[in-house]
């Protein structure tokens, strides 16, 4: 399902940044962007719905993570604990820390392919706007473009594994990982002040996106460290 919602935003970014980057190459024709606005207001105009049509829907993005850890990370342990696949596993030749490894492994994959995907899909789609909307591509939806969506999704994804464990129990853990990413991307968001890029260049932003997400790295491994600690003590 998850794949399937990316595909579709993917598919929409696609378009409606193919058809903005055809008015802008019928604005370039007519010398709008290097000589100013007065002779094109039309074509601007157009540029500028076009911009205000989805840009605002891209901000709802920013409670993806949290959906990402509760619906992904947190059953995938829980939900096998819970009930009692999991110690049917570790019954045969399947020993607890592989089990955790595989799970993890293929989720966590799973999660930073689909995040990469959107996260250069909305990167491209900003991309369009820039000579139009100077240091618009490359700050707005700082957390939302490139390589950090990615990071963020795995990140949260687990955590909501780690809460799974911990919990034990399906509810509790998405209850515990929403507040958990929550909570994170909060603190991170307080804390940005400190790297934000200044100026707005492509290569700050990319400065300031390394330092997130080494941050959300260092807790999606101390949620890994969690997670085997965790599952190693628990009883079959």
């Amino acid at each position: 399902m998850s794949a399937i919602i990316v595909l579709v935003l993917v598919t929409v970014l696609a378009v409606h940044g193919f058809s903005a980057h055809q008015l802008l190459a019928q604005a370039e024709t007519q010398g709008c962007v290097s000589t100013g606005l007065a002779p094109c207001d039309e074509l601007i105009h157009q540029l500028t719905r076009r911009l205000r049509q989805l840009a605002p829907y891209l901000g709802y993005l920013a409670f993806s993570a949290p959906l990402i850890g509760a619906f992904w990370g947190a059953p995938l342990v829980a939900r096998e604990l819970e009930g009692g696949t999991a110690a049917l596993a570790w019954s045969q030749s399947v020993t607890r820390r592989r089990w955790l490894t595989t799970q993890l492994t293929v989720g966590s994959t799973a999660v930073a392919v689909l995040g990469l995907v959107m996260g250069f899909s909305i990167t491209a789609w900003m991309s369009v706007f820039a000579d139009l909307y100077p240091g618009y591509s490359v700050y707005s939806f700082f957390t939302l473009h490139g390589i950090l969506l990615a990071v963020e999704w795995s990140s949260a994804f687990l955590i909501g594994a780690a809460a799974g464990a911990l919990a034990r129990r399906t509810l509790p853990a998405i209850a515990a990982t929403v507040l958990t990413v929550f909570a994170i991307g909060v603190a991170l968001s307080i804390t940005s002040s400190g790297y934000t890029p200044t100026p707005n260049t492509t290569a700050a932003v990319f400065v300031g996106q390394l330092i997130e997400s080494g941050l959300l790295l260092v807790a999606g491994g101390a949620a890994v460290v969690v997670a085997y600690q965790r599952v190693g003590k628990a009883t079959a």
